[in-house]
């Protein structure tokens, strides 16, 4: 038996669809993983810059001491100058 030229063109359009969803599905699941390495990969560099701020933070400090110690020693200078020495 024959099959109707109508079923058949409905067929063949079934057929177009679904492989057309299954490439939809597959590029679909391409992009959300780039995405989430994406994400995973922006996570990373956000802690890097965390790392970075606070090691920055720390130099800072340590300059900021070693500056109010300069200070200090060069009032502790000045005063021993002006005094005429130990």
């Amino acid at each position: 038996m024959m099959r109707h030229p109508l079923v058949s063109c409905v067929q063949t359009k079934i057929n177009e669809l679904m492989l057309y969803n299954e490439n939809s599905q597959r590029e679909l699941s391409t992009i959300v993983r780039e995405k989430q390495e994406l994400m995973v990969d922006d996570n990373l560099l956000k802690l890097e810059i965390k790392r970075l701020r606070e090691m920055v933070n720390l130099r800072a400090d340590d300059v900021l001491s070693l500056e109010k110690r300069k200070l200090q020693l060069q009032t502790v200078r000045s005063e021993i100058d002006m005094s005429g020495g130990l």
